[in-house]
C-alpha cells in the first residue's frame, strides 16, 4: 500500500520537473505546498487502466513502467520514466480515465500534484503552461517520428 506524506519546505519534485524550471524558489515552495508525496514498492501499481486521471506524477525516485493490457493479457510498453519524468496529464486535460497502468518497476517515490491544483496555476503561472506545452511537444513529435518508422 502506497505511503502517503506531506512536505512543505521540499521543494525536490518540483525543482527536478523541467516544466517548473523557470520558478524561482519562492514558486517552487508554493508547487511543493500542493504536491503529495506518495512511495510504492516495486510491482505496485499507481493506477490501472479506466481509474480516474485526478493527479499530474512526478518521479521523485525509482522508475515507472506505463502499459497497456491487450485482450489477450499482454502488456505492451508505452514508456519507462525515471527521477524528473511526469506523466497523467493527458487524463486530466481530457477529462477521461487513464488509458494505461502505471507500475513501480523498483522502490519509488512520486509526487502527485492534484488536477484542480495544476490547472489553478496554469492559470496564474503562464510559464508553467508554455513549458508544459514545449514538452507535450516533444512527446508528440517522437510518437509522430515511432509512428513514421512503423509505416
Amino acid at each position: 500500500m502506497p505511503q502517503n506524506r506531506s512536505c512543505l519546505t521540499d521543494h525536490v519534485c518540483a525543482r527536478i520537473v523541467p516544466i517548473f524550471s523557470s520558478l524561482d524558489t519562492a514558486g517552487l515552495l508554493e508547487v511543493s505546498s500542493l504536491i503529495e508525496h506518495r512511495e510504492y514498492q516495486r510491482g505496485e501499481l499507481l493506477f490501472s487502466q479506466g481509474d480516474a486521471g485526478n493527479y499530474l506524477y512526478i518521479v521523485r525516485f525509482g522508475r515507472i513502467k506505463l502499459y497497456t493490457v491487450s485482450a489477450e493479457g499482454r502488456q505492451q510498453i508505452i514508456r519507462i520514466l525515471e527521477r524528473g519524468d511526469f506523466f497523467g496529464e493527458l487524463a486530466l486535460f481530457q477529462n477521461t480515465r487513464q488509458s494505461y497502468c502505471a507500475e513501480a518497476m523498483d522502490d519509488s517515490g512520486i509526487c502527485l500534484l492534484p488536477q484542480e491544483s495544476l490547472k489553478s496555476l496554469l492559470r496564474e503561472k503562464p510559464e508553467i503552461a508554455l513549458s508544459l506545452l514545449d514538452a507535450m511537444s516533444v512527446r508528440l513529435a517522437q510518437a509522430e517520428d515511432f509512428i513514421g518508422e512503423l509505416t
